[in-house]
């Protein structure tokens, strides 16, 4: 079977171009269509919400007949994160007491100006003061098994090496958040052990 070629001028009718093809000896040669490839699955791979939670249903809100609204339920206050992982601190001090009471006493006295000095560089801008500042509060907060505060404080030292970070600011009000998150939370075990 020979296959004959139609040239379609831009001038030729759509319908003229539809006899063409529906003809018996007509072929249309297009191009391959490649598929997308599909991208590897890591960490950062955004999903679609609605693939994650189904879409949530509005609850019905009562409203009183004299038109007032209703009252709003009380909500039990949520527990502060852990910033102290309670048993490998334990186990790290060989259960003594006495120690963590000790270094928690000066982890109170010396946390304060660090923090300060913290908060003043990155209101100053100084990249080599702040990272200096986050390295000392990340030196303080290693004695403590507090990972997650540890970890703030060394991505804001990182960061520094380069410049100043764009919300330097925010960083430090983080990591300032975390460090006293850190130190209340050793102030309570000391409490709850002399209790």
């Amino acid at each position: 079977m020979a296959l004959r070629r139609t040239r379609v001028s831009a001038r030729a009718s759509f319908r003229d171009l539809d006899a063409d093809l529906m003809s018996e000896d007509a072929a249309v040669l297009l191009p391959p269509v490649q598929a997308p490839a599909p991208e590897p699955v890591t960490s950062r791979t955004m999903i679609p919400v609605e693939l994650v939670a189904p879409p949530t249903v509005p609850v019905p809100v009562a409203i009183h007949p004299d038109g007032t609204p209703p009252a709003r339920p009380r909500v039990q206050p949520c527990s502060a994160p852990a910033w102290v992982d309670r048993d490998r601190l334990f186990q790290e001090l060989g259960g003594a007491e006495d120690l963590l009471a000790e270094l928690v006493a000066c982890f109170a006295e010396d946390l304060p100006p660090r923090l300060q000095s913290l908060v003043e560089a990155a209101m100053a801008g100084d990249a080599a003061s702040l990272a200096r500042a986050a390295h000392g509060v990340q030196s303080g907060l290693s004695n403590f098994c507090a990972p997650g505060a540890r970890a703030l404080a060394a991505d804001l030292e990182r960061s520094c090496r380069d410049g100043l970070p764009l919300d330097a600011e925010g960083e430090a009000e983080r990591l300032v958040a975390a460090a006293e998150g850190v130190l209340a939370e050793l102030q309570n075990m000391v409490g709850e052990m002399a209790a």
